[in-house]
Formats: C-alpha cells, sequence, structure tokens
C-alpha cells in the first residue's frame, strides 16, 4: 500500500492540492501541521475551511486547547 505524503513551506497550496488528492483515491487527510491541532488558532494557520471537511475527512484538527502542550 501507498501513502502519499505532501510536504512543503507555508503558503505553496499544500491543503488544496492533498483534497486533490484525497479526492481521486478515495481518502481520508491526516494533518500533521504544528499549529493547526489548537483550537482557537485559525488565524494564520490557514485550517482547511468547513466546507473542505465536508468534503474530505480531516483528523487532527482543533484537538487541544492553546494551553496544551502536544508533542509527537
Amino acid at each position: 500500500m501507498n501513502l502519499p505524503i505532501i510536504l512543503g513551506p507555508t503558503g505553496v497550496g499544500k491543503t488544496a492540492i492533498a483534497i486533490e488528492v484525497a479526492a481521486k483515491i478515495g481518502a481520508e487527510i491526516v494533518v500533521c501541521d504544528s499549529r493547526q491541532v489548537y483550537q482557537m488558532m485559525d488565524i494564520g494557520t490557514n485550517k482547511p475551511t468547513q466546507q473542505e471537511i465536508a468534503c474530505i475527512k480531516h483528523w487532527l484538527i482543533d484537538i487541544v486547547p492553546p494551553d496544551t502542550t502536544l508533542n509527537a
């Protein structure tokens, strides 16, 4: 089984590409962004929109409050 991984610097369109790829292969998206895991940190993180999340299941978005330490 192949596992596509999309990575790159901030602001290059990774989310749009991930959604396109996931739609084509019937996959879900696991977000590994160091800021998107935090609730209420919407400015500057470019989290997927509710419409994008409704189309393709996303994991690890808004899972912890900002005052919680989270690491791999």
